[in-house]
């Protein structure tokens, strides 16, 4: 039988970070990844540029998840944004921050970032093997066996790197899950996370990407969660940063809403007051010109249907009542959320293998000693903008240290 000191199923980000953390300190190291090229989910990441993490102040970072923030503090001590950015720019990919402080690397193009994880992997003598399903784990008195087709293999110890369910095609689909549930672990469910909003009401053939908007989710009036930032409405769906961002919290609404606040700058007085402005500029210009100063082109016919506008109507002749309905609709834009997208959709899984069950110093379950866990399969999930990357650079690099460290 085959053994190594080290088996990492799954050859994600986390998966990578790991193997090559656990390579440098003098571990022998295996990763077993499914898929046909290692980390397929990194290599589409951030639109295909790859946002692997974000420069928000340490003290503040582990605001940036949804659950699981304080868990990674340890994680985040050990290896951090610059330790992440140091890794990649060593082999030979310098990082950009960008809008958001979301950090990419100066390329654009998220493969660059896959090739510099599995240079680090291999650089540290891990070996990393494609098309290589694991089918069972099994924990025994002196380690673990684990079943790849016909083939046994031995290791001292497992770290599950396997991801979630998001984004299947890459390989995500709920492995990790199954392999802790029967080694004794609580799985919370998992659910789709970071998702587009599927929206009623809102034109198919519209598409535009929307900067510097309010976007808040409404459980009928009454308010659930609320953004600033971009926006992108296409197909039907809202998706880019805010929107995805909210998506989770739809489940629990009953009547669910989106809100978009086209002009989150000024107030209503404000705004008000802007508009008499644009208004008796010019009296005898069409109402279309006001409108074509305030929104996008692409957003006119919507603007002018919600709230019941005549475009060639005179500026002079707009009564107050109209102006009110043209103020009251570029400040509360509404849709019926229809619901979220699904796995495939989604950039990131909500829930996974339960916090409680793991030790947050070394990744180690509390469970089964020798079992190691890293990335998305844990119940952790951030909010766009590189989170997610970082907490999947950060558990593994723990968890890779710690389970060779285990070994002496």
């Amino acid at each position: 039988m085959e053994r190594w000191n080290i088996i990492i199923v799954g050859g994600g980000a986390a998966g990578l970070v790991a193997a090559g953390a656990a390579g440098e300190a003098g571990a022998t190291v295996l990763v077993c990844e499914k898929m046909g090229k290692a980390a397929r989910k990194v290599g589409i990441s951030g639109k295909g540029r790859g946002n692997v993490t974000n420069d928000k102040p340490p003290e503040l970072f582990a605001d940036g998840y949804r659950h699981g923030g304080d868990f990674l503090r340890s994680a985040f001590a050990r290896f951090f944004v610059a330790d992440t950015i140091a890794l990649l720019e060593k082999r030979g990919v310098p990082c950009v921050t960008e809008r958001g402080g979301r950090v990419f690397p100066a390329s654009g193009k998220a493969p660059d970032v896959v090739k510099a994880l599995y240079r680090y992997a291999r650089a540290h003598g891990a070996a990393v093997r494609t098309d290589a399903p694991i089918a069972e784990i099994v924990h025994e008195d002196d380690g673990f066996f684990l079943r790849l087709g016909e083939q046994r293999l031995g290791a001292d110890r497992v770290i599950l790197a396997t991801g979630g369910m998001s984004y299947p095609a890459t390989g995500s689909t709920g492995d990790g899950y199954r392999f802790a549930a029967a080694l004794g672990h609580t799985i919370v469910e998992p659910r789709p996370a970071l998702t587009p909003l599927k929206l009623t009401g809102l034109p198919p053939e519209l598409h535009i990407h929307l900067k510097n908007v309010g976007v808040a989710l409404l459980d009928d009036k009454t308010p659930i969660a609320a953004g600033f930032g971009e926006a992108q409405l296409e197909n039907g769906e809202a998706g880019g940063p805010v929107p995805l961002n909210l998506a989770r919290d739809v489940a629990g609404c009953k009547k669910p809403l989106l809100a978009l606040d086209l002009k989150p700058a000024l107030d209503e007085a404000k705004l008000d007051a802007r508009l008499r402005r644009d208004l008796e500029a010019d009296g005898k210009a069409p109402l279309a010109d006001v409108l074509r100063g305030l929104l996008p082109q692409a957003l006119l016919p919507l603007i002018v249907e919600r709230a019941e506008l005549h475009p060639e109507q005179r500026c002079a002749e707009i009564s107050k009542k109209t102006r009110t309905r043209l103020l009251h609709t570029l400040k509360h834009l509404t849709f019926p959320v229809a619901g979220i997208g699904d796995w495939r959709q989604a950039l990131v899984t909500a829930g996974g293998v339960l916090l409680d069950e793991v030790d947050p110093r070394t990744m180690e379950s509390r469970l089964v000693p020798g079992l190691f866990f890293a990335g998305e399969v844990l119940d952790i999930d951030g909010v766009s903008g590189g989170y997610n990357l970082q907490a999947a650079f950060s558990t593994g690099y723990l968890a890779g240290r710690a389970a060779a460290q285990a070994l002496s």
